[in-house]
């Protein structure tokens, strides 16, 4: 599978610069799993329960997300 997103073309992974995700779920089980199965196929994965801290890891972070993984029902947002 090749991949587009955000400029850089190829297979997570395989340039020495994976690329990277911010995951965004408030249910820590299906936080941790998807983390591990992204990992495990060459992602860079940062982590946040919750709007507010999705925002804040992303003002916080040196490099831009490639990919955003959001759950749709997240309790702290209306839309």
């Amino acid at each position: 599978m090749i991949w587009r997103l955000g400029g850089k073309t190829g297979m997570p992974g395989t340039r020495g610069e994976p690329l990277c995700i911010l995951l965004v779920d408030d249910d820590e089980a299906v936080r941790s799993l998807t983390r591990l199965i992204l990992e495990h196929e060459g992602w860079s994965v940062t982590e946040a329960g919750c709007r507010v801290e999705a925002l804040a890891r992303a003002a916080e972070s040196p490099v831009p997300f490639d990919v955003l993984v959001i759950d749709l029902y997240l309790p702290d947002c209306t839309g």
